[in-house]
């Protein structure tokens, strides 16, 4: 092997290439696929609620019956996905994004993306009282940094990337960009 050579034991090709972009071309083409994915995971939720909210099951005595007892099956059936089927014991949503950027410098599970965006569904979907906005910024942010650690970026390419999918999620779920990044950048980063 010459001096030179672009083989780097132990690196995959993709940071291999990635770190000749540089610093700034690192920020924004991690910034970028962040914000458009976690965009995208947002907007589906959205779509997947307002799909169960066209169901219709509240006619008559059973229905009526169904509208009391659903929000408990709905939460139940979150809290048995989260604990056993997922095993992720992570809290609510943008503090403990706060505290990933604050602590650990950025680095959040990928579990918790997924685990977020269903736990949340099944909880609203069902009638229980939640919003969607924390479990899509931790849902967004999980994203940024996961896709941050697929190309070995450092720690401050990794907490911009969580401040993007912080970003995109709540532009996508308020379909609202410019609130997306200023709560970025005044409430996560």
């Amino acid at each position: 092997m010459k001096p030179g050579d672009d083989y780097t034991p132990g690196i995959p090709f993709a940071a291999r290439l990635f770190t000749r972009l540089g610093r700034r071309g690192q920020f924004v083409g991690i910034g970028m696929i962040t914000g458009v994915l976690s965009g995208l995971a947002a907007v589906s939720l959205r779509w997947a609620l307002e799909e169960a909210r066209g169901i219709e099951i509240t006619n008559g005595f059973y229905g009526k019956l169904l509208t009391v007892v659903l929000p408990a099956v709905g939460a139940v059936l979150a809290m048995v996905f989260l604990k056993y089927a997922i095993s992720d014991s992570t809290g609510h949503g943008v503090p403990e994004v706060i505290a990933a950027v604050t602590r650990k410098g950025g680095r959040i599970r990928f579990r918790s993306s997924i685990s977020r965006l269903i736990g949340s569904f099944l909880t609203i979907a069902s009638g229980g009282s939640a919003g969607p906005e924390a479990p899509v910024v931790l849902s967004g942010a999980s994203l940024g940094s996961n896709l941050a650690n697929t190309f070995w970026a450092p720690d401050r390419v990794r907490i911009t990337a969580v401040g993007c999918g912080a970003a995109g999620a709540i532009a996508g779920i308020f379909n609202a960009p410019v609130a997306g990044m200023v709560f970025a950048v005044e409430v996560i980063l």
